[in-house]
């Protein structure tokens, strides 16, 4: 059972009160955990008050039972605070998240107003001597907690990846580097440190062999209602990877008041509703994305109800773009879980519910292979220690 540290607790809210709050990038690695446990490595009381949570499912000494790290170097991180508050509400840990949140509201009143833009102007300063080797204030960011590596997004706010290697964690970040790269060049410009996002790694389509049902309506041909997708189970063969869908993972881009669309077949010329019209709802449940749309009293609308009713179009699709994911090549076949769905296209009727390999997937499954090789992601780990190394001394250097 995960429950609060109150040692650890104590401790944070020590280090604030005296102003020992950094609002820079998080990293947690093996030096600072050794830092931690001092030159003989059995400082276990100086590490453990430096993690917010224990897990009692494991005894004294475990590496797995502190949890949650959050201040080295004598200070409390303000975006590990957000990831653990992150952490702990998708994991319902409540207690965790609403001291996770007490402690960022101290941590945020102990910064002066220019402390946030500190960081990047020092990088943009050391960019413009090393250039790009140096790198940039938008890194995600890499915390080694207990036995495993997690991977953050840019901000701390989201949990992208945990693996059981930092190596693994890096060729993860590295993968999705190579992947908004590839992305920003196929739109024609260029992620900067100015602009910190995630370009969608391309389109995509997946569907389900789910019927979808048709209903009365007041007005029109009818309404009908299915899901667009399923969340846990396995996808098909892929061309050398499968996939499943996070619950949760369309929570995001629903919230964010995308407008996608109802389409026959995905065909644009195919319009069956739209979200912003309220002819197209669509909601997560505890089994996927449902949708509901009211069909147009055209050819179209009356063909569509007409092919249903006979039960001639026998499932659903969805087109979208990724925006977090995390692999796991343990498995004899890869797995790709998605973790946040980016931008969601269209849904709808599809007369051929099968899944489909793109040119989009093997992008994205090929990047994900070549750098989860050893070799590649020890290559990774240099290039970043050294970069690390440059910007220390470039640091140094600074008034």
């Amino acid at each position: 059972m995960m429950r609060v540290n109150e040692t650890g607790l104590a401790h944070a809210y020590d280090l604030i009160q005296h102003g020992k709050v950094s609002a820079g990038v998080w990293q947690f690695d093996d030096e600072d955990e050794a830092a931690l446990k001092g030159p003989m490595g059995t400082d276990r009381a100086t590490h453990e008050k430096h993690h917010l949570a224990i897990d009692d499912a494991h005894p004294e000494g475990h590496p797995d039972r502190t949890r949650y790290p959050f201040a080295k170097d004598g200070q409390v991180y303000l975006r590990a605070l957000h990831g653990i508050r992150s952490e702990a509400h998708d994991a319902g840990q409540t207690e965790i998240e609403r001291n996770a949140s007490a402690l960022i509201g101290d941590a945020k009143a102990r910064l002066t107003p220019d402390e946030r833009s500190q960081k990047w102007t020092v990088l943009r300063a050391l960019r413009s001597l090393f250039g790009e080797s140096i790198p940039a204030p938008d890194l995600r960011h890499i915390v080694k907690d207990g036995s495993k590596w997690k991977l953050y997004t840019k901000d701390g706010s989201r949990l992208l990846g945990t693996h059981a290697t930092k190596e693994e964690a890096e060729a993860q970040e590295s993968a999705l580097h190579a992947s908004e790269a590839a992305a920003a060049g196929a739109h024609g410009r260029a992620s900067t440190p100015h602009e910190p996002r995630i370009v969608p790694a391309g389109v995509e389509r997946r569907f389900i062999a789910r019927p979808v049902e048709i209903r009365a309506s007041e007005k029109g041909p009818g309404k009908i209602r299915g899901y667009a997708a399923n969340f846990g189970t396995y996808s098909v063969d892929l061309g050398g990877f499968r996939e499943r869908l996070a619950r949760g993972c369309f929570r995001d881009c629903l919230a964010a008041g995308d407008d996608p669309r109802c389409l026959r077949n995905h065909d644009d010329n195919m319009l069956l509703g739209r979200r912003s019209a309220g002819t197209l709802a669509l909601d997560e449940d505890d089994e996927g994305l449902v949708f509901e749309c009211d069909l147009p009293d055209t050819q179209n609308g009356r063909d569509t109800a007409e092919l249903i009713r006979r039960r001639d179009i026998t499932g659903c699709s969805f087109q979208f773009t990724i925006a977090e994911a995390s692999w796991d090549f343990s498995l004899e076949v890869p797995l790709r879980t998605v973790t946040r769905v980016g931008k969601l296209y269209d849904v709808g009727p599809v007369t051929f519910p099968a899944y489909e390999s793109t040119s989009v997937d093997m992008r994205s499954f090929e990047a994900a292979k070549a750098l989860h090789i050893p070799a590649l992601a020890l290559r990774v780990q240099k290039s970043i220690s050294q970069a690390k190394a440059r910007q220390r001394q470039a640091e140094a250097l600074l008034p």
